[in-house]
């Protein structure tokens, strides 16, 4: 969520109204669920109606994940899941549901949801290391970086080394 204010500014983000405030992070063998993570959002989702919203993430499956953002609208959910094709390559699938918007139309929000993940995109494919460290020790952390930091252990946990360092 910390990358919302400068990779989606006037989206997901405003740089003005950018901490993150403490979330919750609790992981079991089985999945890493990350709630109340509450963040100010200039349109959360294509409608152009700026509002805060509440994420909550599980992860279910190395790759695999969804979240709900709760706003005063509704609900709206997104699931991904990641096909690796090389230790760097992978194609993405990404499957997205409402229960607000029905005069929105498909095409719109599409376009919202492409035009997103076009910002993404060249944020991911520059970082570097390009494979996953996992020793937390590599890289330097802030407080809203404990989700990924959950991630790691928990893939460490599961012995998983496929893209990985």
């Amino acid at each position: 969520m910390a990358h919302f204010p400068f990779v989606h500014e006037g989206l997901l983000g405003d740089v003005c109204q950018s901490a993150i405030a403490d979330y919750h992070v609790q992981s079991t063998p089985d999945e890493i669920m990350i709630n109340n993570i509450r963040v100010w959002q200039p349109d959360p989702d294509g409608t152009g109606e700026g509002n805060y919203v509440t994420y909550t993430y599980r992860i279910l499956r190395p790759l695999t994940a969804h979240f709900v953002k709760t706003s005063n609208q509704g609900n709206l959910a997104i699931f991904f899941t990641v096909t690796p094709v090389t230790e760097t390559e992978c194609l993405g699938w990404m499957g997205l549901a409402m229960n607000y918007g029905f005069d929105v139309p498909e095409a719109d929000l599409k376009a919202f949801q492409d035009k997103l993940v076009a910002q993404d995109i060249p944020i991911v494919e520059s970082q570097r290391p390009q494979l996953l460290p996992l020793d937390v020790q590599r890289e330097c952390h802030f407080p809203s970086d404990k989700a990924s930091l959950a991630y790691r252990r928990w893939l460490q946990q599961k012995g998983v080394t496929f893209g990985t360092i």
